[in-house]
């Protein structure tokens, strides 16, 4: 193989000759090698560098549930800060970020819809109105940052992660204009403590821009405004607001541009990406995430919801379409992703596709859960497994409240099957437990923080999750994890006696007893990655740098190195076309940590490999010795007592000379 020779003199008396960029050769006549990296309890990894050849595999050994890798952009390691982190692209077929995170079982905290809580102290004042829950001498107050979970809530190694429940109108302020405030800080919490996240958006009552009706904001593509009136109770009239309808393309379009630029800023930092565990299909609510709408018509009310809807376009088959399109959507965004859809059943207003609500009718008008049930059949035909559904309002057993009533009449029964309870009797909610039995994953969230108000009440709502379902995780409000897990750790001394922590430990067992196969470890201890060629000049190494995103922070040291040995004409094992050519290869370069030699001899003869400062002083002789023909290998450990910067390293072979440069970094 030919050499190309350029001649260099320095300001010093060393005369340096340097080749083209010869590098070491690929290991063809080899099979691809597996090459195992232990993530250590503290981040660090070892080994540390890592040099494989193409097609060779890492696999990442994790110390805890909690681990994974995330490639990062470094380029000066005394600047490592968690937002270097490189974008999760699905056609890298080298983004070894890993392992992908979907499911999310186990306990799950449900995030503030408002402001947040502050831990007090006795003695701390706290308005008794924001007197949330007391344990011991400590309690919440809620007066925290708006949407903020408690950074001890992040931190609770007994919970799995996070519902991140936001509002539209906070995050969208106009077309293309977003507000990331909020979002980035709870994400950014979940992958520095190593939790997971679910993450929906609330549009409603409360939750639905004013500008997507104002022709001056949205121009063209001004949302028709439908003037709804309605309450949780359905007791009263209600609160008055704004929304817009199903039917409406316009709505569509905005709705649907909240989740795609969403998707697009998750997947700029490729830990974000992989700590997210859910997406939930919303977008028609009342007050809440749950799918649901104004639709309550009274006597001595000024306005009755259906007839809203139906001189708004509202139909059936709009809804429809509207939540097919919606999976569609979040399906192709969130490609490796679960969705999770949270029932109300009968969440939707009568009004039939003809756009009548009252008689007389030409069409009957849909079934009270009729709607409900359709949408979850969607998601279930088009796209399986992928789709999960929930019931936000589990409660404890029917046997444990004040009143008992008789136990649920599948309990025990695993799969859940039929004859199920009906809805409001205390047990499992009928529809859910439908789609179990239909083949679906469910889950479940408790009923509000003053129902399941307790830990005794909460150890009875997870024992009517285990004993009556096949659910796999339960989302509590933040108030209530608090509150048991600083009064316990034992929920219920009188019942399972089980801490938050076993709860949360059945529930991921649950998981690989009961799928199996059919869905993947949510919690793998091992990820692997095939590595593959992406460079045009294959003479060049390619290295990359990555950490364990739960310790990148405070300006740890904690990365990991992995460098792709540049390719040659020349297999391995065998002599240049010109034997009398001596070549040398040096990586990773630009380089952090070890520097690993290759140089190849002709014929046996005495080397010196030296390495020389930029003014041609040497400062360090690696090896002087007679060394055999072929390919020898050096490695070069203590590169770290030298300063960043550019270096010479020559080897001298016999009568000949060969000089390659070479940049350390820190």
């Amino acid at each position: 193989m030919k050499t190309v020779l350029i001649l260099l003199t320095s300001t010093s008396t060393l005369t340096l000759t340097l080749t083209s960029t010869l590098t070491c050769p690929e290991l063809r006549a080899q099979k691809p090698a597996l090459h195992q990296v232990r993530v250590d309890p503290d981040g660090s990894f070892t080994p540390r560098y890592i040099h494989l050849n193409a097609l060779d595999t890492v696999e990442w050994l994790f110390s805890n549930r909690n681990q994974s890798v995330a490639p990062i952009t470094l380029a000066d390691s005394l600047s490592l800060q968690c937002d270097q982190f490189k974008p999760r692209v699905f056609a890298d077929p080298n983004d070894f970020t890993g392992p992908a995170a979907s499911l999310m079982p186990g306990i799950v905290a449900l995030s503030p819809d408002g402001p947040g809580f502050e831990i007090l102290s006795t003695g701390q004042n706290c308005p008794q109105n924001l007197l949330k829950a007391a344990a011991g001498n400590q309690f919440l107050c809620e007066r925290g940052p708006d949407y903020a979970t408690m950074d001890w809530t992040w931190k609770n190694p007994n919970i799995t992660g996070v519902f991140i429940r936001l509002r539209w109108d906070e995050v969208h302020l106009g077309p293309g204009k977003y507000d990331w405030t909020f979002l980035d800080r709870e994400i950014t919490k979940a992958v520095e403590n190593g939790k997971m996240y679910s993450l929906g958006f609330k549009a409603g009552l409360t939750g639905t821009p004013a500008w997507i009706f104002n022709p001056s904001v949205a121009g063209n593509f001004t949302v028709k405004k439908l003037r709804l009136r309605d309450n949780e109770d359905e007791e009263t009239c209600g609160t008055p607001g704004d929304m817009g309808s199903p039917s409406d393309v316009h709505y569509r379009k905005w709705y649907f541009d909240l989740w795609r630029d969403v998707a697009a800023h998750i997947k700029e930092k490729n830990a974000w990406y992989r700590a997210l565990g859910y997406v939930k299909p919303s977008g028609m609510n009342l007050f809440t995430h749950e799918n649901r709408l104004p639709k309550n018509c009274k006597d001595g009310c000024e306005v009755c919801n259906p007839e809203v809807w139906a001189k708004g376009g509202y139909t059936p088959n709009a809804l429809y379409d509207f939540y097919t399109q919606q999976f569609n959507l979040l399906d192709t965004l969130f490609p490796d992703k679960y969705m999770q859809y949270a029932l109300i059943q009968a969440g939707f207003p009568l009004v039939n596709n003809k756009g009548e609500y009252t008689a007389p009718f030409t069409e009957p008008l849909p079934d009270g859960t009729e709607q409900t049930e359709k949408i979850m059949a969607l998601g279930r035909t088009q796209h399986g497994l992928k789709f999960i559904v929930s019931h936000n309002g589990l409660g404890p057993r029917p046997q444990d409240g004040n009143q008992p009533l008789a136990p649920c009449p599948n309990e025990g029964k695993h799969p859940a099957v039929r004859p199920f309870a009906q809805a409001a009797t205390r047990c499992p909610n009928p529809y859910a437990l439908r789609e179990g039995e239909a083949g679906q994953i469910t889950g479940w969230q408790s009923q509000n923080a003053r129902t399941v108000n307790s830990p005794e009440t909460m150890e009875s709502t997870l024992r009517n999750a285990w004993d009556n379902s096949d659910g796999i995780y339960l989302e509590f409000y933040e108030e209530r994890i608090w509150e048991a897990e600083t009064a316990g750790p034992v929920l219920d001394p009188k019942g399972t006696g089980r801490t938050l922590r076993q709860w949360d430990s059945l529930l991921h067992q649950r998981v690989k007893s009961f799928w199996g196969t059919k869905v993947e470890d949510p919690f793998p201890l091992k990820h692997r990655q095939v590595f593959k060629r992406t460079t045009a000049n294959k003479n060049e190494a390619q290295v990359f740098y990555y950490v364990n995103p739960q310790s990148c922070k405070n300006g740890t040291k904690s990365f990991g190195v992995i460098t792709l040995r540049a390719e040659s004409s020349v297999p391995y094992g065998t002599e240049p076309e010109e034997e009398e050519q001596i070549q040398l290869a040096l990586y990773p370069n630009p380089g952090i940590g070890p520097t690993f030699f290759r140089y190849f001899l002709p014929r046996p003869v005495e080397v010196r490999l030296e390495v020389y400062d930029p003014l041609g002083r040497r400062i360090a002789g690696l090896v002087r010795d007679t060394r055999p023909s072929g390919w020898n290998e050096y490695i070069w450990p203590d590169n770290f007592q030298l300063a960043p910067g550019t270096y010479m390293v020559r080897l001298n072979a016999g009568k000949q000379t060969l000089t390659r440069r070479l940049m350390l970094m820190r």
